[in-house]
């Protein structure tokens, strides 16, 4: 087998379907699509436009689309140094991995059969300590001198896939205490508030270190078994925009290409308020372009937002940005009602939808304070975090 860094050509899978292949050039890349995409039948993606002729890319060797199937942070880093390439050879990187990317599309070497990744990490926790998994990563990831790894929360989480391979573990990283608790925390207020959520758990390891599990909603799973992959895509792509401007999309941009790409426009627009209403007032600045999803449902053609994930109250961390990373009618912090209000008319949504639907997240906050309490670092950053959501609220309910 060839190294990653010698491929020239990905033939670019849907699901089983071969939608079209991606061929490495001098100067960036190029997509050729199959006549099944260009028919209509099986499109590489819902976001990424495929015309007649083939998609050139020039000074980058992806696509964004594609560069979008990466992973990110220590799990980049890592896959850099285990690659041997630079960071910008991304046609190299997507070689490596792209046969279990999120979703269901693959890329592989022209010729070979799309197969699961031969690295994984245990499912039964206690037997595995999840400290000398985290520092081996981080070693991998160190050797590529990648700057500003760890300036953010995304950056810095240990994610790996479970020996299941339908799970990912998510390791707590030492300078962010207790973020597994604090994620289960929030996923399950985002539940109580009707969001639809992905599935997580704690898990221990065999020296009572805490970890979170999240169930792969990209898969479909009959008795233990991977029988199917979904289709999902996030916002920077279906936005066609590269990974680096997840912070600089805007929540306006995100709904934009969901009233272009779902089945049900404005009811996926007010799930996405939902969200962006739970974020603000849980305390979790990270909802950014990446973590807004679009899937197909399965077992339906029905395109609409996926289970949310990736919920965390980062306020009670002093290091990270406590404004939105997704800007509301220019505002990334003090929202009202106003805001979401007037958002949702420019999408057609009527007020009194919007101010429901929030009210339902108002609700939810009931007690949230206190549980904070529960998991931030110290007791001054859950005062000092409990403070600021109390402000938010009361902005909010006006």
């Amino acid at each position: 087998m060839s190294r990653a860094s010698e491929v020239t050509r990905l033939d670019v899978y849907r699901g089983p379907h071969l939608a079209g292949r991606l061929v490495r050039t001098d100067s960036g890349c190029r997509f050729e699509p199959t006549e099944v995409s260009l028919a209509g039948e099986v499109p590489a993606s819902v976001g990424f436009r495929i015309g007649k002729e083939p998609v050139e890319v020039q000074g980058v060797n992806l696509p964004a689309f594609f560069a979008n199937l990466l992973p990110e942070g220590l799990r980049f880093a890592a896959l850099v140094g285990r690659v041997g390439t630079s960071v910008d050879d991304l046609f190299s990187l997507l070689a490596e991995v792209g046969e279990d990317c999120v979703g269901d599309v693959s890329a592989v070497p022209v010729g070979q059969e799309v197969r699961p990744p031969s690295e994984e990490i245990a499912l039964h926790a206690e037997n595995v300590d999840f400290e000398d998994v985290a520092v081996r990563l981080r070693r991998e990831a160190g050797r590529t001198g990648i700057p500003g790894v760890q300036l953010k929360l995304s950056a810095s989480m240990v994610t790996l896939p479970t020996h299941d391979r339908v799970g990912l573990l998510k390791l707590e990283p030492p300078e962010y205490p207790n973020l597994p608790a604090n994620e289960a925390a929030c996923m399950a207020r985002a539940k109580r508030a009707g969001i639809e959520v992905a599935a997580v758990r704690i898990v221990r390891d065999r020296l009572g270190r805490s970890a979170l599990y999240a169930r792969r909603f990209d898969r479909v799973v009959r008795r233990g078994r991977v029988i199917g992959r979904v289709h999902v895509e996030d916002g920077c792509q279906l936005c066609d925009r590269y990974p680096a401007d997840k912070y600089r999309l805007s929540l306006r941009d995100i709904a934009s290409a969901i009233a272009d790409f779902s089945s049900s426009p404005k009811r996926e627009i007010l799930r996405l308020l939902q969200l962006h209403a739970f974020s603000y007032l849980f305390g979790n600045s990270e909802l950014h372009a990446k973590n807004v999803s679009l899937w197909v449902r399965p077992g339906t053609r029905i395109v609409e937002l996926c289970p949310a994930y990736d919920l965390v109250c980062t306020v009670v961390f002093p290091n990270l940005r406590p404004n939105m990373a997704l800007m509301i009618e220019g505002r990334d912090e003090n929202l009202r009602m106003h805001e979401f209000v007037t958002f949702a008319s420019r999408f057609g949504l009527p007020p009194e939808a919007v101010r429901s639907s929030l009210r339902v997240v108002l609700a939810a906050t009931e007690g949230w304070t206190e549980e904070i309490e529960s998991f931030a670092p110290s007791k001054g950053d859950a005062q000092r975090a409990a403070a600021l959501l109390a402000q938010r609220r009361s902005r909010l309910e006006v």
